[in-house]
């Protein structure tokens, strides 16, 4: 991610440079920022969700006790972890239309796919994350340990 984000830096700037200081537009450095710029929220999107970093409602602990507070965690993270599936699913299809129509961007003629699956491979990584998160806060309802809690603090 780091390395996605100075490169889109780096790029931006040089663009800026040629444009209005040289007076040198350079060809299709757009399309990279974008590849680049679209990895990198992909992949800082299934970051956020290993880490459990995503937004989340902190009021209910106020309002409900541990028991009804853990059901509906799961009952949030079930929804979820739904959404995040039904995303695989659609950027799967997505993915396969344009394979088939060969799409490519107009300046560099980059493949699309190159784009597109980016989104696919956030989505199956965020459900993977979601589902296990969905797992921990269903154990937590029957008062059992989680599994998957302190999962991104092993990784670190």
């Amino acid at each position: 991610m780091v390395i996605g984000a100075y490169a889109c830096a780096v790029l931006i700037f040089i663009e800026v440079f040629f444009r209005y200081v040289l007076n040198t537009p350079i060809f299709g450095i757009n399309e990279l920022v974008l590849l680049i710029g679209i990895w990198l929220y992909f992949i800082a999107s299934a970051y956020g969700a290993f880490e459990k970093s995503h937004i989340q409602v902190s009021i209910m602990h106020l309002v409900l006790n541990d028991k009804m507070l853990a059901v509906s965690k799961s009952l949030a993270s079930a929804i979820t972890t739904f959404l995040s599936v039904t995303m695989i699913q659609w950027s799967y299809t997505y993915l396969a239309w344009n394979v088939m129509k060969h799409g490519v961007t107009p300046a560099l003629r980059i493949p699309l796919i190159f784009y597109q699956s980016a989104i696919l491979f956030g989505a199956v990584f965020m459900s993977i994350y979601f589902f296990a998160e969905f797992i921990d806060n269903f154990l937590q309802i029957f008062g059992k340990r989680a599994l998957f809690a302190q999962l991104s603090n092993r990784c670190r």
